[in-house]
């Protein structure tokens, strides 16, 4: 039995929401006893449980905090609580001491120092929420970061920031004052790198843009050709970091980059760095730090060979067809092959929660079950359209063909 009015019931006990989170952390009695005309009871009989409201919250104007970034603003007198209860998040650096001053929050205490107040607005719609110009996914600008650690590197730049419309330097005074002497439409803005952390740099490049833009980081000695355009014609995912580090001379579309060089496509709403929090990100020094802290299989290379475009399909009449992905388009590439005169012989699926089971009458199986049946199928349909580079990578591991693979 719960309640769920203005009290939840905790180990078969009830006791208001706020409290209870307190109990819970700090391992308290309990709520009251789940019996009969336990909700008729008066204000004055939560004297027990008053002691929290002690240390319930904090009374003052405060500031926003994304609730991704998984950091919790505390007061000192909670956070040493915290401390003595061994807390994990305090040990793993996902808690952040808020300095009162006279009931002021010092502004070093504030997350990106963003205060909420009355005059931010509600968006009611979700098409005024997310389109074209607001999606994170379409390309919309994107800032230049350049370190620049030798003279070498410091020309590169300077010939590189006409590609921009905004750039932010990471060099030492000689570089930084022969930057300054430069000529061009490009907002540039420098750092001393004995001072700053690539870290600190990347937030304030996309703090003013609240962190949903995408800046491309070049460190070394990169000529930057055709990546811009390019990727004003994909669509990108805003979750995934871009990265490649050469180890020899290497030249593409994109690059042409000596040994050593680097380079990486990050954007600022990522759950990556919102997971990691801010507060720690400024203090990150290179690239390489950036990238240790993302998520593993959300890193892929900076490359042209990294765009997985997935081939045009049409059914073709009489082919039979397994299905690579039962999720929420199952039904709809059911319909397609069966439109097309195809038919779907096999359903697979990678995802503990989905293989093995039945949908819409079909059974659900493993991928590998592909390998051991290759005479149940002509042909490999990718469901959706994220996974695809997964799954053909797979799909090519067990020996099916790039031409016997289709996407819908």
């Amino acid at each position: 039995m719960k309640s769920i009015v203005f009290a939840f019931t905790v180990r078969y006990s009830v006791i208001p929401l706020q409290i209870m989170l307190l109990d819970m952390l700090f391992d308290g009695p309990g709520g009251w006893d789940i019996e009969p005309g336990w909700w008729k009871r008066k204000p004055e009989d939560f004297g027990d449980q008053l002691q929290w409201c002690e240390i319930c919250g904090m009374a003052c104007e405060t500031f926003t905090r994304d609730a991704n970034e998984g950091i919790d603003d505390v007061s000192p007198v909670l956070y040493e609580k915290l401390k003595e209860i061994g807390s994990r998040k305090v040990a793993n650096g996902k808690v952040n001491v808020v300095e009162i001053n006279d009931g002021v929050i010092a502004d070093k205490s504030k997350a990106a120092g963003k205060v909420f107040g009355g005059d931010m607005p509600y968006v009611e719609r979700y098409s005024d929420r997310f389109s074209e110009e607001k999606s994170s996914l379409y390309y919309k600008e994107i800032i230049g970061i350049f370190i620049c650690k030798t003279d070498e590197d410091t020309k590169i730049c300077i010939d590189s920031l006409g590609k921009f419309k905004e750039a932010y330097v990471l060099a030492d005074d000689a570089g930084i004052e022969k930057i300054s002497h430069e000529d061009c439409d490009c907002k540039v803005t420098c750092f001393n790198i004995k001072k700053n952390t690539v870290g600190y740099v990347l937030w304030q490049a996309l703090e003013d843009k609240n962190h949903n833009c995408y800046a491309m980081c070049v460190s070394g000695v990169v000529e930057i050709k055709d990546v811009l355009n390019r990727l004003n014609e994909l669509v990108l995912n805003p979750g995934t970091l871009l990265y490649s580090r050469f180890d020899e001379e290497s030249e593409s579309t994109y690059f042409r980059a000596d040994n050593g060089s680097e380079v990486m496509l990050v954007n600022g709403t990522a759950h990556s760095i919102r997971d990691y929090g801010w507060d720690r990100f400024l203090k990150l020094q290179d690239m390489r730090d950036i990238r240790d802290i993302w998520i593993p299989e959300k890193i892929f290379e900076f490359s042209p060979k990294t765009e997985g475009k997935p081939p045009v399909t049409e059914v073709i009449s009489g082919m039979r067809y397994a299905i690579y992905g039962a999720g929420w388009k199952l039904q709809d590439s059911l319909d397609y092959i069966k439109n097309g005169g195809g038919s779907a012989t096999v359903v697979v699926d990678p995802h503990e929660d989905i293989k093995n089971t039945t949908k819409l009458g079909l059974d659900i199986h493993d991928p590998e079950y592909l390998k051991d049946h290759r005479e149940g199928y002509d042909k490999v349909m990718i469901v959706f359209g994220p996974f695809y580079k997964q799954a053909k990578d797979y799909l090519l591991s067990i020996g099916i063909k790039t031409e016997d693979m289709a996407w819908l």
